[in-house]
């Protein structure tokens, strides 16, 4: 072993004490030819020697002494101590630079090949983990947003100023529902197996294909959460449905018989989506069993502009059938490239998937993983539900802060900290100079799109 290798941290001063107390101990047995032995027991025991304890007594006499009521043992050793970092100034600029110019996207294998051919030197790797450790330097998730040109983010401005009332607060939005569409998949490519050591090695799952694997489309509508006038409570879901046809085998396979039912999984189109809106037992009639507490007001359906709600008339089709109820129902659009509007996209179905993977590991068909998928909604939690429309008043703040850009880090909000303590999860509070700031941006991006506009019209006229 090499020669000044620590094998042992520094002890604490609650350590320290109860080696004392157990020295002081064997002092005031009367034998002394056992003392020695014992003593050198506790020596091997702590891993320490006899010099050593005989420091901190001292140092606990001497304290005593000075007329401390509590001596202390603690290790001096804090703050800057140990061997000096060889981490140096211009190691620290290349560090800084490679990691910028690779926009912190490398491993550190990676970034100390690139350090090397960049700078033709570089640190072993794990000197160079330790100095990134040192200069602070973290790693976060990075996720694929959607690009937002002017345009977009003059939409999701006016689509939250518009939220705001005269009292400077969002709108309530408690006759608001959110619906999207999402693919759920029947078993994942790749996936971790844990096992114990004895255990034989489980078979691996087997598809026809990897790349046509079975899924199912659900569409799903969530309100929020809340208390009732009667003193009843809705839990804010209304729904999850799956996009299914049943046909028959046209002829006799291994496994089937000519004639035999079977569930077909069918992608929205504009027609299966007006279809799934307006039949019997379908979205609207849902909403209008569940929210019959809100025949006064009148009921939202807030979707994106996907083809298939906004293609072959189907906005017509809607609001007409809307109109047709014993509530009255109108469809919103909501802006373009603004998955983050929507609290299905927001952070609903990406929960729910994980609900449902723990749920669906014994899924062996299509029928299985609907039933999985439908138990995992109708058990997701009521809170988390709460927090989810608590949130997207954060995100409404966010995209005001961004003027109206998604490139925004979510603050610590105290949502569930309100929640614990019984208040209201959701705060509905406006900044007034936020809501000016936003405006004047809303103008600002109104008139450079007008002016973009009418320069290509005056390129037209030019080739015309």
């Amino acid at each position: 072993m090499k020669k000044g290798k620590r094998l042992r941290s520094d002890f604490s001063a609650e350590q320290k004490l109860t080696i004392l107390l157990e020295l002081s101990k064997i002092d005031a047995k009367q034998e002394k030819i056992s003392k020695e032995a014992e003593k050198a027991k506790i020596y091997k025991k702590y891993g320490c020697g006899r010099s050593t304890m005989f420091e901190w007594k001292k140092e606990y006499e001497d304290q005593i002494k000075k007329g401390a009521l509590y001596p202390s043992l603690a290790p001096k050793r804090i703050g800057r101590c140990g061997r000096k970092s060889s981490l140096t100034a211009l190691w620290k600029n290349r560090i800084f630079k490679a990691n910028t110019e690779t926009l912190g996207r490398l491993t550190i294998v990676q970034l100390r090949q690139h350090i090397n051919k960049r700078f033709r030197s570089s640190p072993p790797k794990e000197t160079l983990r330790r100095w990134i450790r040192k200069l602070g330097m973290k790693t976060r998730r990075s996720y694929v947003k959607p690009r937002l040109r002017l345009k977009h983010k003059a939409q999701r401005l006016r689509f939250i100023l518009e939220k705001i009332n005269k009292k400077g607060e969002f709108k309530k939005e408690d006759e608001t529902i959110h619906v999207d569409e999402k693919w759920f998949y029947l078993t994942r490519v790749k996936g971790k197996v844990r096992m114990t050591p004895n255990e034989p090695r489980f078979n691996d799952r087997t598809t026809q294909h990897k790349s046509h694997i079975e899924k199912v489309m659900f569409i799903s509508a969530i309100g929020k959460p809340q208390k009732l006038p009667d003193g009843s409570y809705f839990d804010g879901k209304i729904g999850i449905w799956p996009f299914i046809k049943e046909t028959e085998y046209k002829r006799d396979t291994p496994y089937h018989k000519k004639g035999d039912k079977k569930r077909k999984a069918v992608s929205c189109t504009a027609k299966e989506y007006l279809e799934m809106m307006t039949k019997e037992g379908g979205v609207l009639d849902t909403v209008c069993e569940k929210m019959d507490f809100a025949q006064i007001k009148r009921i939202k359906i807030q979707h994106d502009g996907a083809s298939p709600h906004v293609g072959k008339d189907n906005p017509g089709l809607l609001d007409k059938a809307g109109r047709q109820k014993k509530i009255r129902i109108k469809f919103v659009q909501q802006p373009a490239q603004s998955p983050d509007l929507n609290k299905n996209d927001l952070c609903f179905f990406h929960s729910l998937q994980r609900a449902s993977d723990t749920i669906r590991f014994q899924c062996n068909n299509i029928a299985e993983l609907m039933q999985a998928v439908e138990t995992a909604y109708w058990q997701y939690p009521v809170d988390t539900l709460e927090r989810i429309h608590a949130l997207q008043y954060e995100i409404y703040r966010c995209i005001l802060k961004n003027n109206g850009d998604n490139q925004y880090k979510l603050p610590h909000a105290g949502i569930r900290k309100r929640q614990n303590e019984g208040l209201p999860a959701e705060n509905r509070k406006v900044n007034k100079e936020l809501v000016k700031t936003a405006e004047e941006e809303l103008v600002r991006l109104e008139n450079e799109l007008a002016r973009i506009q009418k320069e290509k019209e005056a390129k037209k006229k030019k080739k015309a």
